[in-house]
């Protein structure tokens, strides 16, 4: 079994360009020199042929004559010393690779749309509950009123009466006269304060205008 992560870095070109031209002895005495020396963080090393015969897995006379080839070949330089053993050098200028770049085609994954079979609104009946229950602005009563075809004045009647229920700024919803929360103030509106007398007359209202008015809650 492997281990990991020990690896050797053997140049790309060797293996992509070279390996097929080298005879089998020279690939594997080729790979035990860059173990010892690549392997190490290092491009020489002294090495004794009985080294590469251990690693290499081959004679000793087949370790000579395979590195006699892969320097006339240019892979390595071999300098002789006073000991057993040779400075190996590898040859970067043989087995350095010269990227290419390569053209990529990148296809952008497609979208997939989602049919939209309903149109969601984001007012649930909680959220209108919740919304019908909050003390409203004054502006927003005077709008509903208005539209609706009653007097800015009674709007503004209807704001200011239920407004003096709020005791503190905590407080987010409106008190009727009984202390209860008024649970929807366009109801509250439409049932308390569209009386006949607060209807708008005259060209200000909403049917002289041509619009009918529509109790929305």
């Amino acid at each position: 079994m492997l281990e990991v992560p020990n690896h050797t870095q053997i140049p790309n070109i060797i293996i992509d360009r070279h390996m097929a031209e080298l005879s089998h002895a020279q690939f594997k005495v080729l790979m035990a020199i860059c173990r010892k020396t690549i392997g190490w963080h290092k491009q020489s090393d002294y090495i004794s042929i009985s080294q590469i015969v251990e690693l290499a897995g081959v004679s000793n006379k087949t370790v000579v004559g395979a590195i006699k080839q892969l320097e006339k070949k240019g892979f390595i330089v071999t300098q002789k010393t006073n000991r057993s053993t040779t400075l190996i050098t590898i040859n970067y200028e043989v087995t350095s690779v010269v990227s290419t770049p390569t053209s990529v085609t990148i296809t952008p994954p497609s979208v997939v749309s989602t049919p939209v079979t309903s149109v969601v609104s984001t007012h649930t009946k909680e959220t209108i509950n919740k919304e019908e229950s909050s003390i409203p602005s004054l502006e927003d009563v005077i709008e509903y009123f208005n539209r609706n075809g009653y007097t800015t004045d009674s709007a503004k009647k209807m704001y200011d009466y239920y407004q003096a229920s709020v005791s503190s700024n905590r407080q987010k919803y409106w008190k009727d006269s009984r202390g209860n929360t008024v649970k929807s103030w366009r109801q509250k509106a439409q049932s308390v304060w569209f009386k006949p007398e607060n209807k708008k007359k005259g060209e200000d209202s909403w049917e002289a205008q041509g619009f009918s008015p529509v109790g929305i809650l």
